[in-house]
C-alpha cells in the first residue's frame, strides 16, 4: 500500500470517528428521556445503574425515570428543566442513601432553574449499630438554583425525607436539614422551591428558606417525631431567614419545639381554605424581627403556646382556630425573657381562641397593635403596657369577647351586647 493511499483512509478513518463521537455528544445534549435501575430486575433495558451517571449524561429538558432500587447519593441537578423522577407512584419504592465516604455534601442538589425531584425516598441507611454508624451528611435536598421567575422555581413533590436521630456518645453532629431553599452561608445563592405533598422529618429543620429565597411549601407533612434525642436543641418544623416571599399552605406539623419559625423577610401562614393543622410544640408560630407576615386561617391546637410575636412590626393575625393550647397569642414578651422585644403595628382580628391560660396578651413595650373582633372561651386578656389606648393601654382593643381581662374593658364576656361581635369573629373562621 502505498504511503499517501494509507494516509487518505486514517484521515477518513479519523473524520468519521470524529462524527461519531460528535452525534453522541450532540444526542446526551438534547433532551432525552433515560431509565435507571440498580439490578436492571424491574427494567432490564435501563441504559443507566447509577442516578449519578443518568444526570451527567442528559441534556436540559431531560427527564431520568428512576426504576424501584436502592441508590447512593450525593446527585447534582446541574441542567435546566432535568427531571428525576421514581417509576413507581409509590415513593418508597426508590431510596436514596447518602455516601457514608463523603458525609459533608447533600444528598441532592437542584442547582439549576425548573429541576424537579419526584416519587423518591432519601433517608439515612439502616444500620444494626447506630452508635458506630458513619455519619449522615447534615443536609439532605439543597436547592440553590439562584434568584429569577417563579415560574422557573424547582419542585420538590410527593417525596420522603427520613434522618436518623443521632444517639447520645456518638461523634456524629445533631445538626439536620431536609430541605433547604437558598444557601446558608454568608453570600450563598438564592433557590426557587416548591416543596409539597411530601412526608419530611429531620433532626433540627424538615424545611428551610433563607438567602433571599422565594418558596411555597404546601401539604405536607412534617413530623419531628423520634428524630432527636436533645430536648435542648430548638428544632422547628419550617424555618424562615429570608427576604423573599414565602406562602406556608395546608402543611400538617407536630413534633417539634417550634412549628413554624419566622425571622425575616415576608412570609404568609395558611390563607382561606389553605390554613396549616400546628399541634404537639412547644409553640406552633413564632413572628421574630419579620417586616410582614401575615398568619391565618390555620388550625392551632394543643400546643404550648400558639402563636408569639416579638421584634415584629406590622404583622396580621386573622381567622385562626386555637384550641386546648396553653396559651393564645402572645404580642411581645410579657415575662420580660427577651428585654424590650415588643410588638408593633400587629393587628389580630377574628380568632377563635378556646381555652388555655390566656386568650391574648400583650407584652409591656408592645404598642400601636389593633386586638378587633376576637372571641375567646374560658380565659383572659391581658395588656401589661401603658399609653393612650384601650383602658389606659398602648394598644386598642375593641369588640373582643372573653371571659375576664386585664386591666378591665379589654374583652367582655358573652352576653346580649356581645351579639354583634361574636358573629363577625365566628363568621369569618374558615371562609
Amino acid at each position: 500500500m502505498s504511503s499517501s493511499l494509507f494516509v487518505r483512509r486514517a484521515v477518513r478513518t479519523l473524520v468519521v470517528a470524529c462524527a461519531l463521537l460528535g452525534s453522541v455528544g450532540a444526542q446526551a445534549a438534547s433532551a432525552v428521556t433515560v431509565r435507571v435501575d440498580d439490578d436492571r430486575a424491574q427494567c432490564p433495558k435501563a441504559a443507566f445503574r447509577r442516578i449519578s451517571a443518568a444526570l451527567k449524561f442528559v441534556g436540559p429538558g431531560s427527564t431520568v425515570v428512576v426504576c424501584p432500587g436502592a441508590y447512593v447519593g450525593p446527585l447534582r441537578m446541574d441542567k435546566p428543566g432535568v427531571r428525576l423522577i421514581g417509576l413507581s407512584p409509590k415513593r418508597s419504592d426508590v431510596v436514596v442513601v447518602p455516601d457514608p465516604r463523603d458525609p459533608s455534601t447533600p444528598v441532592v442538589e437542584m442547582s439549576a432553574p425548573a429541576t424537579t425531584l419526584a416519587r423518591v425516598t432519601m433517608r439515612d441507611p439502616v444500620v444494626a449499630d447506630p452508635l458506630h454508624a458513619p455519619c449522615s451528611p447534615p443536609l439532605s435536598v439543597l436547592v440553590d438554583n439562584g434568584a429569577g421567575p417563579f415560574k422557573e422555581a424547582s419542585v420538590i413533590d410527593n417525596v420522603v425525607v427520613r434522618q436518623r436521630a443521632p444517639v447520645s456518645g456518638s461523634s456524629c453532629t445533631f445538626d439536620g436539614v431536609g430541605i433547604e431553599v437558598g444557601g446558608a452561608a454568608p453570600g450563598a445563592s438564592p433557590g426557587r422551591a416548591r416543596v409539597r405533598n411530601s412526608a419530611l422529618a429531620a433532626r433540627i429543620f424538615p424545611v428551610q428558606v433563607h438567602a433571599g429565597s422565594t418558596a411555597n411549601i404546601k401539604g405536607n407533612l412534617i413530623d419531628g417525631t423520634n428524630t432527636s434525642d436533645n430536648p435542648g436543641l430548638n428544632r422547628s418544623g419550617i424555618g424562615i431567614r429570608s427576604e423573599g416571599d414565602v406562602r406556608i399552605w395546608q402543611n400538617n406539623v407536630s413534633g417539634y419545639v417550634f412549628g413554624v419559625f419566622l425571622q425575616t423577610g415576608t412570609a404568609t401562614v395558611g390563607a382561606p381554605g389553605l390554613g396549616n393543622n400546628l399541634h404537639g410544640m412547644d409553640i406552633a408560630v413564632i413572628v421574630e424581627d419579620l417586616v410582614a407576615a401575615t398568619v391565618a386561617n390555620n388550625n392551632i391546637h394543643a400546643n404550648g403556646l400558639g402563636l408569639n410575636t416579638f421584634g415584629s412590626r406590622g404583622s396580621v393575625v386573622t381567622g385562626n382556630v386555637m384550641r386546648g393550647n396553653g396559651g393564645g397569642i402572645a404580642l411581645g414578651d410579657s415575662e420580660n425573657i427577651f428585654p424590650f422585644r415588643g410588638t408593633d403595628g400587629a393587628v389580630v382580628a377574628s380568632n377563635e381562641i378556646r381555652d388555655g391560660g390566656f386568650a391574648i396578651s400583650a407584652g409591656s413595650f408592645s404598642s400601636g397593635n389593633r386586638i378587633v373582633a376576637n372571641v375567646a372561651t374560658n380565659t383572659t386578656c391581658f395588656d401589661f403596657s401603658t399609653g393612650n389606648g384601650t383602658a389606659g393601654t398602648a394598644n386598642t382593643w375593641l369588640d373582643n369577647i372573653a371571659e375576664n381581662s386585664s386591666p378591665p374593658g379589654l374583652c367582655q364576656r358573652f352576653g346580649p351586647s356581645a351579639g354583634v361581635a361574636a358573629a363577625g369573629a365566628t363568621g369569618h373562621i374558615g371562609n
